[in-house]
């Protein structure tokens, strides 16, 4: 919501109500005025619920901690060490690598089963 405000000197320029919600003054833009200018007249009316709100938000952060707190961690696994450095640098290559390891693993446990 855009307003448009006039300062004191008499120049006219928008403010963005929505940017400035908490703000009761904005300065004028114009060269050489910089005047404050009030945008809003502050007027807070108490909120009776508001200690029982607070209350529900603070447990139910602490009931979200706790529970990510109990989950346990996934362990992490690690990709397998490049060797070449040229393959090393695309993603392609790290897959192509990681493809060709698997395959050479799979043929020595097979000459194992044989021997």
């Amino acid at each position: 919501m855009v307003e448009t405000v006039r300062c004191s000197s008499g120049h006219r320029f928008p403010v963005n109500m929505e940017k400035h919600q908490h703000q009761t003054y904005v300065m004028c833009p114009h060269r050489g005025c910089h005047e404050k200018v009030k945008i809003r007249g502050r007027r807070f009316s108490f909120n009776l619920e508001w200690s029982k709100i607070k209350a529900e938000t603070k447990m139910s952060r602490l009931e979200a901690k706790e529970k990510k707190r109990r989950q346990p961690a996934t362990p992490m696994t690690l990709l397998p060490r490049p060797t070449r450095v040229g393959m090393s640098q695309s993603l392609a290559g790290v897959l192509a690598l990681s493809a060709a390891m698997k395959k050479a693993e799979e043929k020595r446990e097979e000459e194992e089963k044989e021997e």
